[in-house]
């Protein structure tokens, strides 16, 4: 075990089994899991010009990783490129999500969710489609799009899930964000839904986490209290009909005491039983304002679950901490229960992990 109590494993009925083991990663966020492939993730590469994103895979859990193809390059260094996730179609082919952002420096700032496919397993990837773009003046307030999120329904329809300040920018409210989804539909993405919004006051949506329980669809994601100081909480919103409509955000988890902090939330599910991990600083003897930077935060990796699809959740308990310096967690599922858990630790790097749903 890491020294410094960083660990805490809960055994029984309910509960995730956690290796304790955490091996360096590729990357700390984006990753699936393909019964052909193993476990995929997404990381950055700096060539000599430009960066690019090279999906890289491990067979044994996060031990060892091998290179696969580049899903994507910008020739500006400068490019906000990654940030996203990965789906296997039934037909074998691999999708990857990714944003494409270029807000740094003079003149416009242009936004963009991306797609690309690889049709032989990782090694060659190809242009897909763009789910949606736009820009905005260079001397104007961010309209940024994050977070994207590929999905595949149970009606085996695809879906992207992302977080949007330039929809509710054009609909009268700047500032704000939303987590909005698209459909793949007739080969082009549809107009978009929204997914998540606070009703009242200040609405900062986003970083969803979609998994299916029986026949709805619960979208797990990070917010902010309407009110000042607007601290940031995990919430949750569900849809009976596929994704055309949600319901009502409710709260899942809000830090304790007043003031602190919830961020990042990644989830998987099995039957009924969903496994929430996310970044709290619940327990530090201080918080800093929302919006802060996420290393300042002080965050652990912590974990809840819940056994009825969502509507009750247990208590949060520590994955890792470390120097109480993490962010980015993600989660995928292997079919035999297998969790694999990647993080960011500011001072060591992305980390894996794996764990096991009883």
């Amino acid at each position: 075990m890491l020294a410094g109590g960083l660990l805490a494993l809960a055994i029984g009925a309910l509960g995730v089994r956690w290796s304790g083991e955490f091996h360096p990663a590729p990357a700390p966020k984006g990753g699936f899991w393909t019964a052909r492939g193993g476990w995929v993730v997404f990381a950055h590469e700096f060539p000599q010009r430009g960066v690019a994103l090279r999906a890289r895979r491990s067979r044994d859990g996060g031990r060892t990783w091998e290179s696969l193809g580049v899903v994507a390059s910008d020739p500006e260094r400068e490019t906000d490129l990654g940030d996203g996730n990965a789906v296997e179609t039934s037909d074998g082919r691999w999708l990857a999500v990714f944003r494409r952002n270029r807000y740094r420096g003079p003149g416009p700032k242009h936004y963009a969710i991306e797609v690309s496919q690889s049709l032989d397993g990782g090694q060659t990837w190809a242009r897909h489609s763009v789910v949606t773009s736009h820009s905005v003046p260079g001397d104007g307030p961010s309209r940024g799009l994050w977070a994207p999120l590929l999905f595949v329904a149970p009606s085996g329809e695809l879906q992207c899930y992302y977080d949007d300040e330039n929809l509710p920018h054009e609909l009268g409210f700047p500032g704000h964000q939303w987590v909005v989804m698209r459909r793949w539909i007739g080969g082009r993405w549809s107009s978009p839904v929204v997914v998540a919004r606070e009703p009242r006051g200040l609405s900062r949506d986003g970083m969803p986490a979609v998994v299916t329980v029986g026949s709805r669809l619960l979208c797990l994601f990070e917010g902010v209290q309407p009110d000042p100081p607007h601290v940031a909480v995990i919430r949750a919103s569900e849809s009976a009909d596929g994704g055309r409509t949600w319901s009502p955000p409710r709260l899942v988890f809000q830090a304790r005491p007043e003031g602190f902090h919830a961020v990042a939330p990644t989830a998987v599910s099995r039957g009924d039983r969903v496994l929430l991990v996310f970044c709290t600083n619940q327990g530090r003897e201080s918080s800093r304002p929302s919006g802060s930077p996420p290393r300042d935060l002080r965050l652990d990796v912590v974990w809840m679950e819940s056994v009825d699809g969502g509507r009750t959740w247990s208590i949060a308990r520590t994955v890792y901490a470390g120097s109480h310096q993490n962010y980015l967690p993600s989660l995928t599922m292997a079919a035999d229960g297998t969790v694999l858990l990647s993080f960011l630790d500011y001072g060591r790097g992305a980390l894996a992990t794996e764990g096991r749903l009883p």
